[in-house]
């Protein structure tokens, strides 16, 4: 415990400084925060912030492993352009200008929820604090368009909901560190209904669906100043419920390890979202919500870090994206073409002969067969032609002469010429 007017820098982040109780209090006259050289906040404002430089930390080696893997290759249509960063509600502007800190100056922060009583306060200390890549936006996040032009560079939204702030331990240190605008009642714990409470979630749940919808975003910080469930746990899980289906093509969120470096570290500060002896809550015992108890040391709050999950393309859908960038020819669909005749026909020919209804008749030969004659006989025809007149009926073969009488003159003819060459 330190004593007098001592400070000592935290053991867990490098660029945090804490101050003993005498000393704080001096803080606030003094030049170093009159110049903006020091923000006084507190422990657990400064976690939520750390977690999107975490993130933004995250995309830039992704850029280097892309540079690495793919030499030459534009960045923009592998991964996206830009680091961008939307903050929901500009509150009194700190934690805006220590998101503009951990982004390039090229880089753009859009805060929300400006009035036009607050925007010279709010734009001369973006000016004192030297975050000059701050846009202050006089309209509400929920009217924001999420295909708009201004936002095709931003990968992260930071979304800090006006919530019941029942995790603030101090209410006077809080309004004087914060800035904020608020009674000493409102802040107090314990003064809120379940009812006013269930509302709250109502709208935060409206501000992190809208969130989802912004088509180039990577990872959602949801952060409360709150310790009830409704406005923490629930809305994140009913938000991933409800969007699931929506969400398909353009990819899903899902909750992952916060400052998963320090999550070890910050054990003692805070706790885990885990509660053996809640068995009806199941989805907190993976311990990937940061949850902070309010203590001396810090007040109590709520972040979930929700991170956009690849989209798994088919090779059709990869081939069209492809096409509608200029990198390959669209693929020509084929129409069908009109079947020919001889298509037609081919197709006819192919087809089953029909089979007869009725039994085929068996056939039957009632003739005699046909006399085959041999080649003697012939010979013996060509010598001795048939004679002119004749009364008796022609054979089968035309002549007039009987079978049995051509028959005996081929055996004569035969005898004869044996007798002619017998040696």
């Amino acid at each position: 415990m330190m004593q007098g007017k001592s400070f000592c820098r935290d053991e867990h982040f490098e660029n945090l400084l804490v101050f003993s109780q005498e000393a704080k209090f001096d803080l606030h006259g003094h030049t170093l925060v009159q110049d903006g050289h020091l923000v006084i906040q507190d422990k657990s404002t400064i976690i939520s912030v750390e977690v999107a430089r975490t993130f933004v930390n995250d995309l830039a080696l992704q850029k280097e492993k892309v540079n690495i893997l793919i030499p030459g290759a534009d960045i923009k249509n592998v991964i996206g352009e830009g680091d961008d960063i939307i903050q929901t509600h500009v509150e009194s502007g700190n934690i805006t200008a220590y998101l503009s800190s951990i982004i390039h100056p090229d880089r753009r922060v859009f805060t929300f929820g400006v009035t036009p009583q607050s925007y010279e306060r709010l734009e001369s200390k973006m000016e004192q604090m030297s975050a000059h890549n701050v846009d202050l936006l006089e309209e509400h996040f929920l009217d924001a368009v999420p295909n708009d032009e201004r936002f095709k560079k931003v990968k992260i939204i930071v979304i800090n909901v006006p919530c019941s702030k029942s995790g603030i331990v101090n209410p006077v240190d809080f309004i004087l560190q914060e800035g904020v605008s608020a009674s000493i009642k409102d802040l107090a714990q314990g003064t809120l209904d379940n009812s006013k409470i269930r509302g709250l979630a109502f709208q935060h749940l409206g501000i992190l669906k809208h969130a989802m919808k912004f088509p180039y975003l990577q990872g959602i910080i949801y952060m409360t100043r709150s310790i009830h469930e409704y406005e923490n746990y629930d809305v994140v899980k009913k938000a991933l419920e409800e969007t699931r289906e929506e969400s398909a093509k353009q990819g899903s969120f899902e909750v992952i390890q916060a400052l998963p470096n320090v999550a070890n570290r910050l054990k003692q500060v805070v706790r885990p979202s885990y509660d053996p002896s809640d068995e009806q809550a199941m989805y907190k015992v993976d311990g990937k919500y940061i949850r902070m108890e309010p203590s001396s040391f810090m007040n109590g709050g709520f972040v979930a870090l929700l991170k956009k999950q690849k989209v798994v393309e088919s090779a059709h859908d990869v081939l069209e994206r492809a096409a509608k960038k200029g990198l390959m020819k669209p693929a020509k669909t084929k129409t069908p073409r009109a079947q020919s005749g001889k298509t037609k026909r081919l197709e006819h020919a192919h087809k089953p002969r029909p089979t007869p209804s009725l039994p085929m008749a068996k056939l039957s030969i009632t003739e005699k067969p046909a006399v085959v004659i041999s080649d003697s006989e012939l010979d013996t025809d060509v010598k001795n032609p048939p004679r002119k007149s004749s009364t008796k009926t022609k054979s089968w073969h035309g002549s007039d002469e009987n079978v049995s009488e051509v028959k005996e003159k081929g055996i004569k003819a035969k005898k004869s010429n044996e007798r002619k060459f017998k040696f």
